[in-house]
Order: structure tokens, then C-alpha cells, then sequence
């Protein structure tokens, strides 16, 4: 009866071990918070959600509890400040269109959004700045701006782009231009955020398709979660084509190989004028395709692919020093927990330390545990010494009877 009462106390232990199929020791708990930076091994088999993540704790008296946590979503994007200014005139020679803009407040600018009403147009322009329209410097030369709309096309580019600067008054001058009916003006200080990206590791096919379009299959390995897709051309001409990104939503095997389920991402334009970066929401996938529209031009060459994935990390609150602490995952059936601590994220330090991770454990392959309770035909088989054990012990109190 003894045994009985001894195998009947493991079977949390057992349960808890059974609940989730990966494993990996928290290492370096020294303070009450830290931050647990969530790996590539971690974000290729947790849910999209990443509801079945959790962290344990094991006490010196070998009380099982949950730690706090949350995921820490990477910050992007730029912050914004808007220059006070007014149009103070526009003028034109034989050959140049001149825009003069006149700030009211001080203020460092980096970039200049210009929206005309005419819906084509390409033309190179230079950007100065004065403090009194008698001596001009240089900021911008031979810089150039693009409008194209058609049936097949609708791309602009007409965002000037520059080092801070702080003058009193800003000239354009379009070079070779009649005259040109401004819509609106945005004269910004730009700050943008610092990328918290983490480059995966890809192999591209391309190919050339009858129907005027070339495709890049990318292949990233392991399924990640992607959020920003960069395309290097090596091409010397002037070009701009409409490109359609793509996500691998499932596979079905065929007796003619795998066909492959795309589903829709983003719609956008390569162009020579700009770098080809995309940014979008995260999906989880292993393949990624990108269909360029060629039109009659002859097919690009793509020099280089690379793909990024956001950098997640689990910020958590710890209990105990003397404690072990496990991170958990791979459990199709959980729900996300709830947790008090992300409501008070005012409250969690700034600066806080990266724990490490040990080598991940598969809770359910016998072949890399260590420990028999991770085993499922053990698990049967202590089952059935309990349901053998129940039966004898009811047999015996009948017998007495």
C-alpha cells in the first residue's frame, strides 16, 4: 500500500510532464525580472499566438508554480514632427520650377513630401536652404521624383529624403519642368525607431515564366514567424515593376510531388529609385514567394533575398532565487494565460537581464530524456501497476469482509 501511495504522489509530476512536448532549463535567475529572448528553435514549432508558452517554477520544496509573463512585442516605425511653414512663392525661368517654403518654427528636418496634381510625371530637382534667401547651400542635387499611373501601374515617389537640417527657408528647384500644380506639402522631422529584426537564413530559386512574370521561391528551412522581406536587384537600367509577396499557407502531397498553398501577403513595386524592403504583418511560414510582373521588359536579375523575423522576447517576473525554472511549449490544446503583470508595465524596470536557455529536451521522445517519467509507454505501465494496485487493494478489504 505503501508503493501505492508513493506511485499515486507522482502522478503530477507525470501529468505535468506530459502536458507540453518541448523543454528548456532557465539559467542565470538573479533578480525578480528578467527577459527571455525567444529563439528560432522556440518560434518554429509554438503556436502563432504563442499561447502555449509557460514558465514554471520548481521550489526547493518541490512545489510546482506558474511564473508570470508576457510577450514583449518589437516597437517599430518612426515618430513624426511636423514643420510649421507656409508656401512663400513659386516661380518658374526657361527652364526650372522653383518652390520657396518659409519655416515659422525651428525645427530639424530630414524629409520633404511633395503631391502634385498631375498624375505623370519624372523629373530631377535639387533642394537648398537659406537663412536669408541671399546665400543658398546645397542639400539635395539631382535628385528624383516619379509618378506613374496607367491601367497597369500606380507608383509614386516623391519623398525627398536627407541628412537634418535647420534653415529659415527651403527652396526646390525642378529641374526642366512646366509648371506644376502642388496638392499638398509635409515637411517632417522623422526619427525612426531602431529595427528589432533578426535575419533568417534563406535559399532562392528563380524563374522566368511564359506569362511575363518572374517568380523567387524562398525557402527559409524551419517555420518562422517573417515580417520584413528585402530584394536586391543586380540590374544597371532604370526599372519599376508591380510584385505580389506570398506565404505558404499548407501543403498536400500528390502523386505528382507537394502542391503548394499560397496564400496573399502584400502588394507592392521593385523600383531602382528605392531599396526593395518590405515590411508587413508577421506570418508564420517556412516558404515565401514573390511573383514580379514584367510586362514586355525583359526579366530582373536578383542578386540577393533576405527575409526577417521581429525579435520576441518573454519578459517575466521571478519568485524565488533557490528555485529551478523551466520554459514550456508545444501544447496544442492550451489557451493563453492571463496574467495581472501586463497591466502594470510601468512598473517593470527598463533595463533588464537576458537569461539563458539550455539545450531543448523533447518530452515525448524517449530517446532524449533523461528521466523515465517522460516516456509513454513507462506511463502506461505505471498506470497499470496503479489500476493493478486499486484492484488488489479492494480485493483485500473484501476479503476481510
Amino acid at each position: 500500500m505503501h508503493k501505492f501511495i508513493f506511485i499515486l504522489s507522482l502522478l503530477p509530476v507525470l501529468v505535468f510532464g506530459q502536458n507540453f512536448r518541448y523543454q528548456k532549463e532557465i539559467n542565470g535567475v538573479q533578480s525578480k525580472w528578467h527577459k527571455i529572448q525567444l529563439d528560432k528553435e522556440i518560434l518554429s514549432v509554438i503556436k502563432d499566438d504563442f499561447s502555449d508558452l509557460r514558465i514554471f517554477e520548481l521550489t526547493p520544496e518541490n512545489d510546482t508554480l506558474t511564473v508570470p509573463y508576457f510577450i514583449e512585442t518589437p516597437k517599430s516605425g518612426a515618430i513624426e514632427k511636423g514643420l510649421n511653414f507656409r508656401i512663400l512663392n513659386q516661380s518658374k525661368n526657361d527652364d526650372d520650377y522653383f518652390i520657396t517654403f518659409e519655416a515659422k518654427n525651428d525645427l530639424k528636418i530630414n524629409e520633404i513630401h511633395l503631391s502634385f496634381d498631375e498624375e505623370n510625371y519624372n523629373y530631377l530637382l535639387n533642394l537648398e536652404g537659406s537663412q536669408d534667401q541671399k546665400e543658398w547651400f546645397s542639400i539635395l542635387e539631382d535628385y528624383r521624383i516619379l509618378s506613374i499611373r496607367n491601367k497597369l501601374t500606380d507608383y509614386k515617389f516623391n519623398t525627398l529624403s536627407f541628412p537634418l537640417s535647420l534653415y529659415k527657408y527651403y527652396r526646390v528647384k525642378v529641374k526642366n519642368a512646366e509648371k506644376l500644380n502642388i496638392k499638398s506639402v509635409k515637411i517632417l522631422q522623422v526619427e525612426n525607431i531602431p529595427d528589432q529584426y533578426i535575419e533568417s537564413k534563406t535559399k532562392f530559386k528563380t524563374t522566368n515564366s511564359k506569362n511575363k512574370t518572374t517568380e523567387i521561391e524562398i525557402n527559409l528551412g524551419k517555420r518562422v514567424p517573417v515580417s520584413k522581406l528585402e530584394l536586391i536587384f543586380n540590374e544597371d537600367e532604370a526599372f519599376y515593376r508591380a510584385i505580389k509577396i506570398q506565404y505558404l499557407l499548407d501543403s498536400v502531397k500528390t502523386e505528382k510531388g507537394y502542391y503548394y498553398n499560397y496564400g496573399n501577403l502584400s502588394r507592392s513595386y521593385a523600383s531602382s529609385y528605392e531599396s526593395s524592403v518590405y515590411k508587413f504583418e508577421t506570418v508564420f511560414t517556412n516558404k515565401l514567394k514573390v511573383i514580379i510582373q514584367n510586362n514586355d521588359n525583359q526579366a530582373l536579375k536578383v542578386k540577393s533575398v533576405k527575409t526577417f523575423n521581429l525579435n520576441y522576447e518573454a519578459i517575466a517576473r521571478f519568485n524565488g532565487l533557490e528555485s529551478t525554472y523551466f520554459l514550456k511549449y508545444g501544447n496544442a490544446k492550451i489557451k493563453a494565460p492571463i496574467y495581472d503583470i501586463v497591466n502594470f508595465k510601468n512598473d517593470i524596470p527598463k533595463e533588464l537581464t537576458s537569461l539563458k536557455l539550455s539545450k531543448v529536451k523533447d518530452l515525448q521522445n524517449p530517446v532524449n530524456n533523461d528521466s523515465l517519467f517522460n516516456n509513454k509507454i513507462w506511463l502506461w505501465l505505471i498506470m497499470l501497476v496503479i489500476i493493478a494496485l486499486l484492484a488488489y487493494s479492494s480485493f483485500g478489504m473484501l476479503k476481510k469482509k
